[in-house]
């Protein structure tokens, strides 16, 4: 399974930030969702006052009906949701009725829709440019599995974010949980050690 770091992760953000796909990298990775549901994305699927969106998983039926589920949004992608929709907004004034209006988070600059090859392209043009180790698109789904994991979230609610059973998840993802635990003390050992440093600076 791959799937990058933390510090991976987003030096490939930070390096991608002004490319047209831009915030289907950032949904895949912040999120969990799936190539398909970001290309989906709507709008109105999106709630800023409970920082919250809706994934309506087309191709999961049940007696009850289409499945829906509600993923609670970092102040991350928060952020770059927002400058995305004033980007769109522009788009809309500079292209008048010209533009198709889908109510697409993830479009193009005049409103269309996006193939999924051409996600899959770019991405691997700017996966270059950033100097990260190369994935897939799907492999932003298992990096945000593990980042979950790194920062401690329940393995039941990161289930629930990926519109996972939990069975389903600890089959999927049990082998990252020691690797995330390395990791997180490695980063509070260092922090300590920083800390430590500090004290002794201070101490005359």
């Amino acid at each position: 399974m791959q799937f990058w770091t933390i510090e991976e992760f987003t030096q490939f953000l930070q390096s991608s930030k002004h490319h047209v796909h831009y915030i289907a990298f950032s949904l895949a990775i912040y999120t969990g969702m799936r190539r398909g549901e970001i290309l989906g994305l709507r709008w109105k699927d999106i709630d800023f006052e409970k920082k919250e969106l809706k994934v309506i998983q087309t191709a999961n039926w049940t007696r009850d009906g289409l499945v829906i589920r509600r993923v609670k949004l970092f102040q991350n992608i928060i952020d770059d949701l927002q400058e995305r929709y004033s980007q769109i907004e522009a788009y809309k004034k500079d292209y008048g009725e010209a533009y198709e209006d889908n109510d697409l988070v993830g479009c193009y600059p005049g409103g269309g829709y996006i193939k999924p090859k051409r996600i899959t392209e770019g991405m691997d043009v700017l996966i270059r440019k950033a100097g990260v180790k190369k994935i897939r698109f799907h492999d932003q789904r298992h990096t945000h599995a593990s980042f979950l994991l790194a920062i401690g979230i329940n393995p039941k609610v990161a289930a629930e974010r990926l519109g996972m059973t939990p069975a389903m998840f600890n089959e999927r993802y049990s082998l990252l949980s020691p690797i995330m635990q390395e990791e997180a003390v490695d980063r509070i050992e260092s922090e300590l050690n920083k800390f430590a440093e500090k004290q002794l600076e201070t101490v005359e």
